[in-house]
């Protein structure tokens, strides 16, 4: 769907970018999520409940 909206001079840079946000989110976003979970208590301690876990 890139290669269909970008001119055929620009997709290479346009596929770099569309890999370079792939990776910053594959390295940002268990850290955003961990930040997330850890900072509210409720919603961690449930979520261990709901696995079957106890807390």
């Amino acid at each position: 769907m890139v290669a269909d909206v970008t001119p055929d001079n620009q997709q290479t840079e346009v596929f770099g970018f569309l890999r370079m946000g792939m990776n910053i989110g594959v390295a940002v976003g268990p850290m955003f999520g961990t930040t997330v979970f850890h900072s509210c208590s409720y919603f961690s301690n449930s979520i261990w409940y709901y696995a079957g876990f106890p807390t």
